[in-house]
């Protein structure tokens, strides 16, 4: 199922932030919902992914990646591919 594209920009701009306050931003399914955690000093780390009852779906490394400037030209552009990762 396609996420809603003003969801998955929000999902990515959160990951920002957090990346910018040196946390470890993933998102995760966890009984059925998708979500994101910031795993920073302002969000914490969301218990589901705490206590490893979650499925990671996007990891820190790969939300870095999509928000590497020299990979994507624009938000809009990592926020499509991220959405065909959520996508499966």
């Amino acid at each position: 199922m396609r996420k809603d594209m003003s969801m998955v920009l929000e999902m990515l701009e959160t990951a920002k932030e957090s990346l910018q306050n040196n946390g470890t931003p993933c998102i995760y399914k966890y009984e059925g919902k998708v979500n994101i955690s910031r795993g920073d000093q302002i969000g914490g780390i969301a218990e589901p992914v705490h206590d490893n009852k979650a499925e990671i779906l996007v990891d820190t490394d790969e939300l870095y990646e999509l928000l590497n400037p020299y990979e994507y030209d624009s938000l809009e552009e990592a926020a499509e591919r991220l959405a065909d990762m959520l996508e499966d």
